[in-house]
C-alpha cells in the first residue's frame, strides 16, 4: 500500500478553512440586501409560507385528534397568514453557517464530477461526503472563527433534497477553485454516468446506443464546474472534454 506524502484530514481541513473565510466576501456579493433576501437563503430554508402551511397542518391535526377528548371545541392558534408573518417574519439568520454548508454542498457536487489529486506530487486526495467528518468541519468553523464556543459542535451539514440550483453555482464554484489553485490542488474531470453505461452495455447492442447518446451529450453540454474551472484557470481540467479512450 503507497503511503501518501501529506495527511488528507489536514488537507481537507485546509481547504474547508479557505473556503469559510471567504464567506464574509461571498455574502457581500451574493446577498447585498441580506441574506434572507438572496436566493441562496431558500437552499437551505423553506420559504415562510410554506413553514406557514406546514405548522397548520400540524395544528389542524391536534385540533383533530383532540377535540373529543377535550369535551370542547378547542380554538386552533393559526388563523392567518398575515398573523403568522407577523410571529415568525422576523426569524433568526445565521447566514455564515448556512453559506459554509452550501459551500459543503458544492464541493461535494465538485467532487461527484470528477477527483483531485495534489499537483506536486501528483498524489491522489480523495474523501466522501463531507457530512461524514464532523470533526473535520468542527475544526475548519473554529479556525475560520463562525464557531467561537469552544463546545459547540459542526454547524450541522447534511446534504440537501435538493441540489443547489443551475442558476446559483457559477459563483460557487469560482470560489472553490479558487481555493484548490491556491492550495495546488488539480481537479480532474471524471463523469461517471459514462463509465456506468459502458459498464452496463457491455456488448448490448441497445444500450451501446444509449451509452454513444450520453458520451455525444456530455460532449455537447459543458457542466457549470468546468466552465468554473475554465474560468479560473484559464484552460479545461483533465478529462474534458470525454474522450471514448477514458472510458473504454
Amino acid at each position: 500500500m503507497t503511503m501518501l506524502s501529506f495527511d488528507p484530514s489536514k488537507v481537507l481541513e485546509d481547504l474547508l478553512v479557505k473556503l469559510f473565510m471567504g464567506i464574509p466576501t461571498l455574502l457581500e456579493q451574493l446577498a447585498p440586501e441580506g441574506f434572507d433576501k438572496s436566493p441562496y437563503f431558500l437552499i437551505y430554508n423553506r420559504p415562510l409560507e410554506k413553514e406557514y402551511v406546514l405548522d397548520l397542518h400540524a395544528e389542524m391535526f391536534h385540533f383533530f385528534w383532540n377535540k373529543d377528548k377535550i369535551g370542547q371545541t378547542p380554538d386552533p392558534k393559526l388563523k392567518s397568514l398575515e398573523e403568522y408573518e407577523k410571529l415568525h417574519g422576523s426569524r433568526h439568520v445565521d447566514a455564515t453557517a448556512d453559506m459554509a454548508k452550501i459551500l459543503c454542498l458544492a464541493l461535494d457536487a465538485i467532487k461527484t464530477s470528477g477527483f483531485f489529486a495534489i499537483t506536486k506530487n501528483n498524489e491522489p486526495f480523495g474523501f466522501e461526503c463531507l457530512m461524514e467528518y464532523p470533526d473535520i468541519l468542527n475544526n475548519a468553523g473554529k479556525r475560520a472563527g463562525f464557531i467561537k464556543n469552544a463546545h459547540k459542535r459542526y454547524f450541522g451539514y447534511s446534504p440537501c433534497l435538493n441540489p443547489i440550483p443551475k442558476d446559483l453555482e457559477a459563483p460557487l464554484f469560482n470560489h472553490i477553485f479558487s481555493a484548490l489553485k491556491e492550495m495546488d490542488i488539480i481537479w480532474c474531470y471524471y463523469n461517471a454516468m459514462l463509465a456506468y453505461y459502458v459498464r452496463l452495455a457491455n456488448g448490448n447492442g441497445h444500450l451501446e446506443k444509449t451509452w454513444f447518446d450520453q458520451f455525444t451529450k456530455a460532449r455537447k453540454e459543458v457542466p457549470n464546474e468546468v466552465v468554473a474551472y475554465f474560468d479560473i484557470n484559464s484552460t479545461w481540467p483533465q478529462g474534458y472534454p470525454p474522450q471514448l479512450a477514458d472510458y473504454r
